[in-house]
């Protein structure tokens, strides 16, 4: 399985000894993935917890990213994920 790995413009300081810098995506997506959208209210929060899956990380550590970074990250994940991400970036 791959990985696909994001750097962040700016890193984020999730807990008191964890700064993280990367993001490591896999590129192949599963069911259970998919799942994440039903803990989700409405479109963005179904994209957060499909990020988090897809990194393997907590959802809270994905909202804690810049706002700013959440185009580039759907940017750079559209090519794998388009169908499940749908359209918002033009």
């Amino acid at each position: 399985m791959d990985k696909l790995t994001y750097t962040l413009a700016t890193p984020v300081q999730f807990t008191a000894s964890r700064r993280v810098e990367e993001l490591h995506f896999s590129t192949e997506l599963k069911i259970r993935d998919l799942k994440a959208f039903d803990r989700a209210d409405g479109p963005l929060g179904a994209t957060l917890y499909l990020l988090a899956a897809l990194a393997g990380e907590p959802v809270e550590l994905i909202e804690a990213i810049s706002a700013e970074e959440y185009p580039k990250l759907l940017e750079f994940l559209r090519p794998f994920c388009q169908p499940f991400l749908g359209t918002g970036v033009s």
